[in-house]
């Protein structure tokens, strides 16, 4: 499911500060994990509530719960080197989910928004402008059934 044109892993450093989409201030790293950027190594997680029609949709607070108590944690850093490197975002992850676009999430890195509300950024492809786009969502606000987590852990 993660084909790029990624040919030998790239080893993206964790520890740094990593920076946040304009408009928004990094508040706290939920993981300061060395990443190998790999179509082996990197997953998307999402939890099984996400996709069951019968429960109300999950807020991103509630998105990213599950993400820690699973360990999905890939911070910021490893979504500024695929910005840089757009060619090494996996082209499984470009379809749309349900017609929407895909978002993928780095739930390692909370940032802040104007307001003071919590955030996590993530990466969109836009398949119409065939571009990928650099997004920031409020834990405030529904994920849904588009939305996943990046993570090092296979499912």
């Amino acid at each position: 499911m993660n084909d790029s044109t990624v040919t030998t892993p790239v080893l993206i450093k964790g520890d740094a500060k990593p920076k946040g989409p304009k408009g928004y201030r990094f508040k706290y790293s939920l993981s300061d994990n060395d990443v190998c950027w790999s179509p082996q190594s990197i997953h998307l997680f999402q939890p099984a509530r996400a996709t069951n029609p019968l429960i109300r949709t999950m807020n991103g607070a509630q998105f990213l719960e599950y993400a820690i108590a699973g360990e999905h944690l890939v911070n910021a850093n490893a979504l500024n080197y695929v910005v840089e490197h757009p060619e090494h975002y996996f082209e499984a992850w470009k379809g749309l989910v349900d017609g929407k676009f895909r978002i993928v999430f780095f739930c390692g890195s909370i940032f802040i928004d104007e307001c003071g509300t919590l955030c996590v950024a993530g990466l969109q492809w836009d398949p119409e402008m065939e571009r990928l786009e650099r997004v920031c969502r409020s834990v405030l606000v529904d994920f849904g059934i588009n939305c996943f987590a990046v993570s090092t852990r296979p499912h």
